[in-house]
């Protein structure tokens, strides 16, 4: 499902994704034999897989898309407003002498790297074949099928060197602020989880991402923001996506549950929370987009949405 994604075979990924009911179990896990128990990794696999789908549908990818591909005529259209990936949208923030596909060490660009990938690939390929050639052993047969599939396959994936990724080239009409702190841990460092958020990451100032203005396309989300912001700054950005969303669980280096069972990662726009995904919360020019990290289920940071839901479910008196 994942590949046919990528190359845009949308009709043949969903027809694939049907046939993955029968391996569904009670409970909503998956196995990977149709009458197999339950299984942690299976799971996981086909949450990657109906991911890869529900970006697919929505005009994204989960690992790159092939440029070439065409999707299904299936009449479906894509909707901007739901780039989940931040390569897609990021601001150029090119050092003096970089610029996007020639690196300053040695010209290494991320095809460079496709090519020598593919090619080590092939060069086993090859290898199996010849050895079964020579000594007719069947099991170097599915292996080197396998091997050549991977070295076609890597020309799927979006492979880039840091210097491509930082100084990619976006913008557009739609410009908006964007801001990153976490001021709110300063006076919690005693509970600090090292092993989540090792002290040093966090700023003495709590200032992640300095406020900054990013040029993004019509239907530009708020994640689409933070993660042209966080390309600029060069900050790391820690996310998940679903057919639900995009989740952030951290950004640079610092996560959630790192200050409890109660701390992450909470944005707002124009002041307000909005009440749904990071990656569905479309953008106008002029927006302020901030991410504000929580250690109290946003109480701390201005949201008292959890304490009304509380109030209107307690019983009358």
């Amino acid at each position: 499902m994942i590949a046919l994604s990528a190359a845009g075979r949308r009709e043949s990924a969903e027809k694939a994704a049907a046939q993955l009911e029968e391996y569904r179990r009670e409970g909503g896990g998956y196995a990977h034999l149709p009458d197999g128990e339950v299984n942690q990794m299976a799971t996981a696999q086909t949450l990657e897989a109906f991911t890869a789908l529900a970006l697919a549908e929505r005009g994204g990818s989960l690992f790159g898309k092939y440029s070439g591909a065409a999707a299904e005529p299936d009449g479906a259209e894509s909707t901007p407003e739901s780039a989940e990936i931040p390569t897609l949208t990021a601001e150029s923030t090119a050092e003096p002498g970089i610029q996007p596909g020639n690196t300053a060490q040695g010209g290494l660009t991320g095809t460079h790297i496709r090519i020598i990938i593919s090619a080590v690939l092939g060069a086993a390929a090859v290898a199996c074949g010849i050895l079964f050639a020579f000594r007719r052993k069947k099991a170097l047969i599915p292996a080197a099928a396998l091997l050549a599939a991977l070295a076609g396959g890597v020309w799927l994936l979006d492979i880039r060197t840091p210097e491509e990724y930082y100084s990619e080239s976006g913008g557009g009409p739609v410009r908006v602020t964007v801001l990153a702190e976490c001021s709110t841990v300063l006076s919690h460092m005693d509970i600090i989880d090292p092993a989540v958020n090792p002290p040093e990451v966090v700023p003495e100032d709590g200032v992640i991402i300095a406020r900054c203005e990013v040029s993004l396309p019509e239907g530009a989300t708020a994640f689409d923001a933070l993660a042209a912001a966080a390309r600029k700054q060069r900050v790391r950005v820690d996310y998940t996506g679903s057919a639900y969303g995009t989740y952030v669980r951290g950004i640079g280096y610092v996560t959630e549950f790192g200050f409890g069972e109660l701390s992450g990662w909470m944005y707002t726009v124009n002041g307000k929370f909005p009440d749904v995904s990071v990656s569905d919360r479309v953008l106008e020019s002029g927006d302020a987009v901030e991410f504000r990290y929580t250690c109290d289920l946003g109480r701390d940071v201005g949201d008292d949405y959890y304490d009304r839901v509380a109030s209107q479910d307690a019983p009358l008196a």
